[in-house]
């Protein structure tokens, strides 16, 4: 029955409805319409390739990236927990439960330290010396902001998860 619901779903203009050929019914949804209950991972530890997969409560499979971004937000109870959330279709998000939220804290990284590892793969790959030193430079403008206490106020040194090609920052 849910899977019925679910497939019949409309957000609309920041409203919920229910839409089948012969009407439209207008409902309330306490929080986010979908759970996200199970994370698979494809190419893990590649930045270029990983692709991050949530599951919802009711099977249906998305892969995080430009058409379905993952978005950290603040709970709208007031509490300081955070509020993963994934666009499953059409404006309709889907929760990130718990424990597959700790699966994508084990996903971090380091935006710079990627850039670097990606710079010098290019450099060694294709012998282009400019590479090495656009990768030493950033790693020492990395440095200099981390000793600065600036990590996070700069995007290319965030921290954050990869999927399909797509850095979502975290921090």
């Amino acid at each position: 029955m849910a899977e019925l619901f679910a497939s019949v779903l409309l957000f609309n203009e920041g409203e919920y409805f229910l839409v089948t050929p012969f009407e439209k019914v207008r409902i309330r949804v306490e929080d986010c319409p979908f759970l996200l209950t199970t994370l698979r991972v494809e190419n893990a530890g590649d930045a270029s390739t990983q692709t991050l997969y949530l599951r919802t409560s009711l099977g249906e499979e998305v892969a995080i990236g430009a058409e379905h971004p993952l978005f950290i937000g603040a709970d709208s109870s007031g509490n300081a927990e955070p509020h993963p959330t994934v666009n499953v279709r059409a404006g309709l998000l889907g929760l990130v439960s718990r424990s597959v939220f700790y699966q994508l804290a084990e996903l971090v990284v380091n935006r710079a330290d990627t850039a670097v590892e990606s710079a010098v793969e290019s450099a060694v790959e294709s012998a282009v010396e400019s590479a090495v030193e656009s990768a030493v430079e950033s790693a020492v403008d990395c440095a200099a902001d981390s000793a600065a206490g600036k990590i996070g106020e700069h995007s290319t040194h965030s921290l954050g998860i990869w999927s399909s090609g797509v850095f979502f920052a975290l921090a």
